[in-house]
């Protein structure tokens, strides 16, 4: 490729940007992006599941899916750098126009209801927001998915209960439960934060050998990985922590015997002044 061919491209790309900042060029886009809107409407409505995720995240302030859309049905080089810059340009206007959550959950309903596996999940995470339904719903939700083989679910409740939030009120027994669930399903995660409760005894009896285990299954399992680091910190800070308690004891032993000698010292002295 020559120098000119170089400055040429670059030029054109300038144009291409300025261009697709006119105010013009902007409303034309948003106008042709919420007739796309309506496409993924009429799909959705004809069972297309492609769709009906796509309006979910749309709804939701994702429009990837409606970039795509538009994208793939372009022509040229050109038209498809220029839209693909004024979807950018027209992103902020649309979250302030399209998103509706209530939307985004009627899509979720349908496609939990026909069985889709994470819109089941999606349909609580609506519940505890309040939309569609109430925290309480989501909690019953997130039990409910739990039984079904739903091993995440564990884990979301574990926090609910552990920082009050998602309509639970805290609790840390239970955050503990259900921490206790989720390790035993292979969440390093969970593992971790029930480690945490052994070492504080917080929400279960304080045992530092059961939290120093839970650290050293982490570490174990993968010592360079975020969890497996983090349990192999742990496990220093308490081996350092530990040796300071034993090296104070022993201090502090020392000093008692030498100050009973110091008292057996000057109570002889009082009884055998000579």
């Amino acid at each position: 490729m020559s120098l000119w061919d170089k400055t040429d491209r670059i030029l054109n790309a300038v144009e291409l940007r300025k261009y697709s900042k006119s105010q013009k060029f902007q409303d034309e886009m948003f106008s042709r992006m919420k007739e796309e809107i309506k496409v993924f409407e009429t799909k959705a409505n004809q069972g297309d599941v492609d769709a009906q995720e796509g309006l979910i995240n749309i709804y939701n302030g994702n429009f990837n899916a409606l970039a795509r859309s538009i994208y793939s049905t372009d022509e040229g080089e050109a038209t498809k750098s220029i839209n693909f810059l004024a979807i950018e340009l027209v992103t902020d206007k649309l979250k302030s126009e399209i998103i509706d959550k209530k939307k985004a959950f009627k899509w979720v309903k349908v496609l939990s209801e026909s069985g889709h596996k994470s819109a089941r999940l999606w349909i609580c995470d609506y519940y505890i927001n309040g939309i569609g339904g109430d925290t309480n719903d989501g909690i019953a939700c997130f039990k409910s998915l739990y039984k079904e083989g739903y091993p995440t679910c564990a884990y979301s409740l574990a926090k609910f209960y552990h920082f009050g939030n998602g309509g639970a009120a805290k609790n840390l027994a239970e955050a503990a439960k259900w921490y206790k669930k989720s390790s035993d399903e292979g969440s390093e995660e969970a593992k971790y934060e029930l480690a945490l409760m052994y070492l504080e005894g917080e929400g279960v009896q304080q045992n530092q050998s059961q939290a120093i285990k839970l650290f050293e299954e982490l570490y174990d399992a993968n010592a360079t990985g975020y969890w497996g680091s983090g349990a192999g910190q742990m496990l220093d800070s308490i081996k350092k922590n530990n040796s300071r308690k034993v090296k104070k004891e022993k201090e502090g032993s020392l000093f008692g015997y030498f100050f009973i000698g110091v008292v057996i010292y000057f109570f002889i002295k009082t009884m055998y002044p000579y």
